[in-house]
């Protein structure tokens, strides 16, 4: 009898619980005006591309030398110190199709 009593129990909780979860309606949707969330937000970027005269960089073909006072290195820190974070670079390659020297950068931050 004890047994019969809460089989009973439960399955008249169980039953409230399906209409209870009808009655409260149609589940709640995202208005189409309501703010996306933080994580959601798409980041906007401003980018450009610098090539070696722009960038002041004297690289020739024979001469792959970052380091030097108007090499690329330099170039980088100069802009980097400005807020910008490289995001690729364009090479040019000689007749062989070895890299031969690194002709652009492209820099990119958040707006």
């Amino acid at each position: 009898m004890r047994n019969a009593v809460i089989g009973l129990s439960l399955t008249v909780a169980f039953l409230l619980g399906i209409i209870a979860s009808n009655v409260a309606g149609a589940p709640a949707r995202a208005s189409e005006e309501a703010p996306m969330p933080a994580a959601a937000q798409r980041v906007q970027w401003e980018a450009f591309c610098v090539g070696t005269d722009k960038a002041g960089v004297d690289q020739h073909w024979t001469n792959n030398d970052l380091d030097k006072s108007d090499g690329w290195n330099k170039a980088l820190a100069r802009y980097t110190a400005q807020g910008w974070e490289p995001f690729t670079a364009m090479s040019v390659t000689s007749g062989n199709g070895k890299l031969a020297a690194i002709a652009a950068f492209c820099f990119r931050r958040q707006r």
